[in-house]
């Protein structure tokens, strides 16, 4: 399975290697196909404004004039300089944006984000607080951006999965392995963010569309495995599993065992009351099928 793990972890991985901090980066091959599939379907978008979400799980959503998708702005490619740093250099070596988002999500991670300053991130990134508002309009837009990043990979493998047609209970292992692996190797566990009372807000709408999205494809899933209807208690409790990753992260000081996302993801047939299915081939043909997929991150190389 280490190859699969290796790939999955390199879609958070920047130039030479360097972690991507924040948000996931799109690659041009996927800017090409976020802007190009505005009808049928977007690869790393599920609630883009003026986007559709990926293939069968995606509701169209009207455009608003004069306004951006953060997706948008993942795929955005920009030479304007902001002002001056306070700092020599880039924190992180892609650049201030990125700064910012790995700045931020530090601050937001350990501090909360309502007692993070725009002031506190803009010193964390070697900034000068103006360059924050440069690149972002908003503390709110920041976020945004980082709770995008963890969960648009993960849509992306799952609307993948879902045209596949290898037996329910793979994919099911599949996609609860990979989402899993995902959260294992967030350098910043910015999966704790999704907890943030912040979010409630109807500025973070498109974020939510692209979870409820996510959470449909391991409904679809589980009932291509059991054969029966799913309830809303069946999903979030398959959910719940893959993202107490999450939880266990922040609890614990120790390193999380290398094996925990093919662990979470055997839990899950469990779960499903299909442990009979919960094979050696099972778990070969999930890993097989993901090494086989399109790259499973915007920010993958290729």
């Amino acid at each position: 399975m280490a190859p699969v793990a290796l790939a999955l972890a390199s879609s958070r991985r920047g130039p030479g290697g360097g972690v991507r901090p924040g948000a996931v980066p799109a690659g041009p091959r996927d800017c090409r196909r976020a802007r190009g599939r505005r009808t049928g379907g977007v690869q790393a978008s599920a609630g883009g404004l003026g986007l559709t979400s990926s293939g069968p799980l995606g509701r169209r959503r009207r455009a608003l004039p004069g306004r951006r998708s953060a997706v948008d702005s993942l795929c955005q490619v920009t030479s304007t300089r902001g002002r001056p740093r306070r700092t020599p250099g880039s924190p992180t070596g892609l650049g201030s944006e990125q700064d910012i988002l790995h700045a931020a999500g530090e601050l937001f991670v350990t501090k909360g984000f309502g007692r993070t300053s725009t002031r506190a991130i803009a010193e964390g990134a070697g900034l000068q607080q103006a360059s924050v508002y440069h690149w972002f309009g908003s503390k709110d837009e920041i976020l945004l951006r980082l709770v995008l990043g963890t969960v648009l990979p993960s849509h992306r493998i799952a609307d993948q999965l879902l045209a596949s047609d290898a037996p329910g209970h793979v994919l099911l292992w599949a996609l609860a392995y990979a989402d899993a692996g995902l959260l294992h190797e967030d350098p910043q566990n910015l999966g704790v963010l999704y907890f943030e009372p912040a979010l409630d807000g109807d500025q973070f709408s498109e974020f939510h569309d692209v979870r409820d999205s996510l959470h449909e494809a391991y409904r679809v899933l589980l009932e291509r495995t059991t054969g029966e209807p799913a309830t809303d208690v069946d999903v979030a409790m398959l959910v719940g599993l893959v993202e107490n990753v999450i939880t266990y992260r922040r609890r614990t000081r120790s390193p999380i065992p290398a094996d925990t996302p093919a662990r979470v993801a055997d839990a899950a047939l469990t779960l499903a009351r299909v442990p009979d299915l919960l094979t050696d081939e099972t778990r070969a043909r999930g890993t097989e099928i993901l090494a086989a997929l399109d790259s499973p991150g915007p920010g993958s190389a290729g």
